[in-house]
């Protein structure tokens, strides 16, 4: 669904098509640069957009099927002004990014927020995107990290953080080879 971010920051008043105008377009395209059409269904979280956008597990493998990765937008403050889409990835790992959208007012000037619509989602298994990465449990991973000085100097470290991460590929399942920043950085795109 790449309307949503890669053509809006493109798109001008004289860009909108009469074929655009017919399908359904998300909440805030009322006034600047116009919203693109979009077969997202936006719904209402926290007072702010919200929709679930599937992305391919590896775009060189469709075969694969989808993950569904879950974002949310903070509309304009100045509709008038609006430019565009501003995509935003707090990293990591495992930063949420639609935690961090919530919070855009403490991190972005006015001009930013008057300007942008703020997309944040949470990247591939993190917080409320697919897969979910339990890793087995929280106290079962932390008895293999505690393990850990600091510094993965011993044959007895590098046995439990090998561990750790086999129980995370197991516990995630067929997509945890798909969570690297490869992966995600397809997915903002």
């Amino acid at each position: 669904n790449r309307p949503l971010v890669n053509e809006a920051v493109a798109a001008s008043d004289d860009e909108a098509s009469d074929e655009e105008s017919t399908e359904t377009e998300p909440p805030g395209s009322e006034a600047g640069v116009p919203v693109p059409a979009t077969d997202l269904d936006f719904f209402d979280c926290r007072r702010l957009d919200c929709a679930t956008v599937p992305v391919p597990i590896d775009p060189d493998q469709p075969e694969l099927g989808t993950l569904n990765i879950e974002i949310n937008i903070v509309r304009s403050t100045n509709p008038a002004a609006r430019r565009g889409y501003l995509l935003i990835n707090p990293g990591g790992p495992g930063g949420s990014g639609k935690e961090f959208a919530e919070f855009a007012t403490f991190f972005f000037p006015p001009s930013i927020l008057d300007a942008f619509d703020i997309v944040g989602f949470d990247p591939r298994g993190v917080a409320e995107s697919e897969p979910e990465l339990s890793c087995g449990g929280r106290d079962v991973v932390r008895t293999q990290t505690d393990q850990v000085d600091g510094v993965v100097d011993t044959p007895a470290e590098v046995a439990a953080l090998e561990e750790a991460v086999a129980r995370c590929t197991e516990a995630t399942g067929p997509a945890a080879p798909y969570l690297g920043t490869e992966f995600v950085a397809h997915d903002m795109d």
